[in-house]
Parts: C-alpha cells; sequence; structure tokens
C-alpha cells in the first residue's frame, strides 16, 4: 500500500515511511504555534475518512493491487 500512498503531498503523514500521527500532530503544533506568534488568526477544520473506504469498489482495488 505504500507504494501507492507515497504520491500524497510532503505534508501527508499517514500510509507514509518514516511518518505517524505523532509526527503530524508535532508539525501541526508547530505550525499554529508559529502562526499565533506572528499575531495571526487561525481556523481549523477537522474531517473524518472513516467510512472512506467503505464506498471504495473492491474490484478496482484489486486491479491496482490491493488484496482483500
Amino acid at each position: 500500500m505504500l507504494r501507492h500512498m507515497e504520491v500524497i503531498v510532503d505534508s501527508q503523514h499517514g500510509f507514509t515511511k518514516d511518518k505517524s500521527c505523532l509526527t503530524d500532530l508535532v508539525a501541526f503544533c508547530y505550525r499554529v504555534t508559529a502562526l499565533v506568534d506572528k499575531g495571526r488568526a487561525i481556523d481549523i477544520i477537522y474531517l473524518t475518512w472513516s467510512k472512506g473506504f467503505d464506498t471504495v469498489l473492491h474490484d478496482i482495488m484489486q486491479r491496482h493491487g490491493f488484496d482483500g
């Protein structure tokens, strides 16, 4: 799966080698702190993809090398 997901932008942390939820949290806190230090306004939107793969056509996934 990693070889398919590495096309995602550099800021992507999930499914990326040597990155994790922890590295994402650290990067996020760093960006927010830098903006606060500059007196900038910050808007944050949280999204969840928890059901995102429920709608994937599994035959398409298998054609691209994902099994099960």
